[in-house]
């Protein structure tokens, strides 16, 4: 049978989600991060190091650009290519995204950390 997804226990992505958000401190943080992004290592540290426009919601330049909206989301045209690989756009809540930004220190560590 390839191709299909079997899940052992029925509770099993109900309980592996509470443990991500019963994480403490900022491994925890981000874990969720990750987690609401849908992102992957390599484009969590690419919009952690990438500038963003202060030119306004678009252009052609090689920056991110960023929207926050009046519902809690901000969305982030992040417009990444590598191969056949892409990441062009994300929305996620203004809190983590605004936290994330300010985060000191964030590496491959901190992201290999939260693997559970």
């Amino acid at each position: 049978m390839k191709d299909k997804i079997y899940l052992v226990s029925p509770n099993f992505i109900e309980e592996k989600v509470k443990k991500i958000f019963e994480m403490l401190g900022e491994i925890g943080f981000i874990a969720r991060f990750r987690l609401l992004s849908g992102l992957r290592e390599q484009k969590i540290i690419y919009i952690k190091e990438k500038e963003i426009c202060n030119n306004g919601y678009g252009g052609d330049c090689d920056s991110l650009h960023t929207v926050e909206c009046r519902n809690g989301l901000t969305i982030i045209a992040i417009g990444w290519t590598r191969g056949n690989k892409k990441a062009l756009a994300n929305i996620i809540p203004t809190y983590y995204w605004e936290k994330f930004r300010i985060l000191q220190k964030f590496d491959y560590m901190d992201i290999g950390a939260t693997h559970i």
